[in-house]
């Protein structure tokens, strides 16, 4: 998406691996979120729960898209309706 300021989640079962993960990415200036998982946890398991975080995003962020095109449709159609309210 255009203008996307979205942020990262690092998730792993080993502090040196997170640490160097978060600084890489913060280095590249995105936002990292750290998650230190003290358990260990099936991969398929993590896999599934970050694709369905993931799409979850995806949804969101295409739902305030969707309702930011609608609010200007709607300003667009109140202007157009006073405007004839005032022409009528």
């Amino acid at each position: 998406m255009k203008g996307d300021d979205g942020s990262v989640l690092v998730v792993n079962d080993k502090e040196l691996n997170l640490d160097l993960l978060a600084r890489r990415i913060q280095r590249q200036c995105r936002v990292v979120s750290v998650a230190e998982n003290r358990f260990q946890v099936n991969l398929v398991l993590r896999a599934t729960r970050i694709g369905t975080c993931l799409a979850k995003k995806r949804i969101q962020d295409r739902e305030q898209v969707d309702l930011q095109k609608f609010t200007e449709e709607q300003k667009k159609s109140e202007r157009l309706l006073a405007k004839e309210n005032t022409n009528g």
